[in-house]
């Protein structure tokens, strides 16, 4: 009693100066584990939902853990954002061939599907953007060559974002 180890009843507080530490017996969870492929991007919570990108699925796990779902089969789904009760993402779309001798083609797509479910769709006019992040009403996309556009779906207006790379 009264020493400052990990196991005293002060673990835990806090003052100006520190950082309040983690009781060192709680253990992780696993809310979710991709057996085929493995996770191919960053998990993304939003409103007690993460939402998970995996080889051919976005897949959604309560916080709390519980029985997932999947939100969207899409090919390599990648770059999850969320805004205004949609689930952004890019992916490709395969587009088969009307020629049995070539190959169907993947063309980079840009989708936006329910975070309550339903079917995911092609978002017009945005092509291959990925994703970066959100706020309350834009959406941050990797536009390529070191370019960032704030897109508002709602205006359908798109800025590009200047930053200094020097």
């Amino acid at each position: 009693a009264g020493s400052s180890d990990a196991g005293s009843s002060d673990a835990g507080s806090s003052d100006a100066g520190s950082v309040v530490s983690c009781d060192p017996n709680t253990q992780p969870i696993t809310l979710y584990s991709a057996s085929d492929g493995g996770i191919v991007q960053q998990p993304v919570v939003s409103d007690g939902t993460v939402f998970i990108a995996t080889t051919d699925t976005v897949v959604t796990v309560p916080v709390a853990g519980g029985a997932d779902g999947v939100l969207a089969q899409e090919s390599t789904p990648h770059g999850l954002a969320v805004l205004s009760g949609l689930v952004y993402f890019a992916g490709l779309e395969i587009v088969p061939s009307m020629n049995a001798m070539v190959p169907a083609e993947s063309v980079p797509t840009f989708y936006q599907v329910p975070v309550g479910g339903g079917a995911a769709s092609a978002v017009p006019g945005i092509g291959s953007f990925v994703p970066l992040a959100s706020d309350d009403t834009s959406l941050y996309l990797d536009a390529g060559a070191g370019r960032i556009v704030r897109w508002n779906p709602t205006s359908n207006v798109s800025v590009d974002l200047d930053f200094d790379l020097t």
